[in-house]
């Protein structure tokens, strides 16, 4: 029965690492994407004004 609640734990942990590893990603990737766009986006927008 230890054996089975032990399973469980080593899963659920390991899922939860990669639903961190996913958001700390996807955090990530869009603090780096955002001021980029962010900045095109004014430097485009005289342009066209």
């Amino acid at each position: 029965m230890s054996n089975i609640i032990r399973r469980a734990r080593a899963a659920s942990s390991w899922l939860v690492e990669q639903i961190l590893l996913v958001v700390v990603l996807a955090f990530g990737a869009t603090l780096a994407l955002l001021p980029v766009h962010h900045a095109h986006g004014a430097r485009t927008r005289p342009h066209h004004a």
